[in-house]
């Protein structure tokens, strides 16, 4: 598992804490295997009989865990196409890269490259369209302030 004292990212092995739902006379391998975030979440389990019309039990175990999120799925602004020099810069940049692909590259290939040239474009139009905006914003908001000075 590692030297003692150093944090362990691995598979971690943990005991079950429930063993009053088990049958007498019977036996049961209470390990849990998994990362060690869910040996962190002191997972609990517990038998149920009778699950699904069988003589057999369903052991159910609950994890408790918090899962960061990030910042969600991008989400393009296209507001730029309504700029007519970004649109053609836009259309230029996309329809040249494109022409670009070797005439050997299957359909499917041509088009996971087109997906993915389209999101790029997109995504870096976007970003000039949102500075080119808060440069204008900020250039709004000086000459408001000089003016508020006079």
């Amino acid at each position: 598992m590692g030297n003692p004292g150093q944090p362990h990212s691995g598979p971690s092995r943990t005991r079950s804490p429930s063993r009053d739902n088990q049958t007498p006379g019977s036996t049961h391998n209470n390990y849990l295997i998994g990362p060690k975030y869910i040996a962190d979440s002191k997972p609990t389990n517990h038998l149920k009989w009778g699950v699904d019309k069988s003589d057999h039990a369903a052991i159910f175990v609950d994890i408790n865990y918090d899962l960061d999120k990030g910042h969600g799925m991008f989400r393009p602004n296209l507001a730029f196409l309504d700029s007519p020099e970004l649109r053609q810069s836009f259309e230029a940049e996309l329809s040249l890269q494109l022409l670009s692909t070797p005439d050997n590259w299957d359909p499917h290939s041509k088009l996971e490259f087109a997906k993915v040239l389209i999101r790029t474009k997109v995504s870096e139009f976007s970003l000039k369209f949102k500075k080119s905006n808060d440069d204008r914003h900020n250039n709004i908001m000086e000459e408001l302030t000089r003016i508020k000075n006079l």
